[in-house]
């Protein structure tokens, strides 16, 4: 029987090796950080996982290697929370610096703010390091090949080394993970947060529920929001990032689909085709709670 380190493996040899996974931040959405099953793979020991389409950087890549397996992550989002919530989880243990010299299998090297790596076996790690143009962002798929790779185990001044803990599962997920479950209706509900970044004048998070968008400007709302989700649903609730650059059209094109509203004009100058909302947030940002 497999492990569910082991098969953490498997799948970030298939990430890293499918040139259809290259690398952005903007569009980094895996299971467990925002995306949805897209693909569904078979590992080596003929068990079958979903995983999202399209790119990753290096924690959504790391993150869904567990959470396309069901693995609780803690609700982990980057580099940045990763230790703290994978450990919180019960599922992940914290290991000393020095553990990078002789990992097992499944364990993720960690620099906190910087970069994490998963150790394959035999001396090698997989990781999403850059794009083609050596950059957070490039065109959908590894272009070059060297957007996401196998290589030679090294130190980028890993801080910690994260392994998996908890319970071992006799079968990975049949049915793709975060796909749907009895009982799920056909309305859509997810968190989408958008990054300050070029035009935008602030950080801000949307909750959609059906064909609308509502603002979230304190994050214990969104905290408990989860956790009406995960009561109902007994997950948490999907969260996507989206750049709001005007690079990027992601974002005004999925708010067009809902017919839903946005935060002031003042935040996303790009869009124009939505009235802008009155009231003041607890942020201080202009907008509708």
């Amino acid at each position: 029987m497999a492990s569910v380190a082991q098969r953490a493996v498997w799948i970030m040899r298939h990430l890293v090796t499918d040139p259809a996974h290259g690398y952005s931040q903007p569009n980094r959405a895996g299971v467990g950080t925002g995306g949805s099953v897209g693909e569904t793979i078979t590992l080596d020991d003929g068990t079958r996982v979903g995983i999202a389409s399209g790119d990753r950087d290096c924690s959504s890549a790391a993150i869904e290697c567990y959470a396309a397996q069901r693995v609780d992550c803690g609700g982990a989002w980057s580099t940045s929370d990763m230790e703290r919530k994978m450990v919180a989880s019960g599922n992940f243990a914290s290991l000393p610096r020095d553990t990078w010299r002789s990992p097992e299998p499944g364990d993720l090297l960690l620099a906190p703010g910087k970069h994490v790596a998963m150790y394959m076996g035999d001396g090698k790690v997989g990781e999403f390091v850059r794009s083609e143009r050596h950059s957070t962002h490039g065109a959908l798929g590894d272009q070059d090949g060297g957007e996401s790779i196998i290589r030679d185990l090294y130190d980028d001044g890993w801080t910690c080394v994260l392994r998996y803990v908890g319970p071992e599962r006799g079968e990975a997920a049949e049915e793709p993970a975060d796909g749907p479950e009895e009982g799920d209706g056909d309305v859509t509900e997810c968190v989408i947060n958008v990054p300050q970044a070029d035009d935008m004048a602030c950080n801000f998070m949307v909750y959609v529920c059906g064909d609308r968008a509502h603002d979230i400007a304190n994050p214990e709302a969104l905290k408990y929001l989860n956790e009406v989700y995960r009561a109902c649903h007994g997950r948490d609730i999907p969260c996507f990032e989206m750049s709001g650059s005007r690079e990027f059209g992601a974002f005004q094109r999925f708010l067009q689909a809902i017919r839903g509203g946005i935060p002031s004009p003042e935040h996303y100058p790009a869009v124009d085709m939505f009235a802008p909302r009155s009231g003041e947030r607890s942020d201080g940002c202009k907008g509708t709670e």
